[in-house]
């Protein structure tokens, strides 16, 4: 008897020291870590953390195109995102017969099924102005694609403008080279003078509505439009 009250009181003091030894270690670590407590040799093991939830996929702000309206389409639309939303007030004021569908954030793969989605309906429009990229990269196969898309028509891409993207240059010196009058495809050089006028931007990236900035961004779409007949 004397011999198994003594294994007990060794098992007992054995887990009760192990607690405290499992407790004076978690003190020493952040508390961010998730640390299991001991109660007299149960490991009680926490829930499982929840998963993160993901952001929603670039483009999710289109995934529902809107419908087409009826009859012939505009001679001109004009694709964008915040950059051109600073614009359109000037663009309009410059092609009284323009369409401007810009959004905040947006990004090329969204402007690319939105070309796309026009093409399957038959409401492509004779110029479609494309001003895709300050929220990200613009690759060579998009651009691609979108020539292909606009095949028979007028594709006139803005090279964009910000003091502190770092993909903003490579995305313009891809347009430089696959963008060529040869693909019906003509660019508007916003980004040349752009980077010579900082006092055209509130923040590196926007401008003010009708402010100088603004005007020039709207002539330089005009005038390409007129290199593209």
């Amino acid at each position: 008897m004397e011999a198994e009250w003594l294994s007990i009181s060794v098992s007992t003091s054995f887990k009760l020291s192990m607690a405290r030894l499992i407790e004076s270690l978690a003190s020493l670590l952040p508390s961010a870590v998730p640390v299991p407590s001991f109660a007299f040799g149960r490991l009680l093991c926490p829930p499982p953390p929840k998963k993160p939830v993901a952001p929603p996929p670039a483009g999710a702000e289109y995934a529902t195109p809107p419908p087409i309206p009826a009859g012939p389409p505009p001679p001109l639309t004009a694709v964008g995102d915040s950059v051109m939303i600073d614009a359109a007030s000037s663009l309009r004021r410059a092609m009284r017969s323009i369409t401007v569908d810009a959004v905040e954030s947006r990004q090329v793969s969204t402007g690319v099924a939105i070309v796309a989605h026009k093409k399957r309906h038959h409401a492509l429009n004779h110029r479609i102005i494309f001003g895709l990229g300050t929220n990200g990269t613009f690759a060579r196969y998009q651009l691609r694609k979108l020539i292909h898309l606009t095949r028979g028509h007028k594709l006139i891409v803005l090279t964009g403008h910000c003091s502190y993207c770092s993909w903003t240059r490579s995305n313009n010196r891809m347009i430089q080279h696959v963008c060529k009058p040869s693909r019906h495809c003509w660019i508007a050089a916003f980004a040349a003078e752009a980077r010579h006028h900082p006092e055209w931007f509130v923040d590196g990236v926007h401008m003010a509505p009708d402010s100088t900035g603004a005007r020039e961004y709207a002539r330089l779409v005009k005038v390409a439009g007129r290199r593209a007949g």
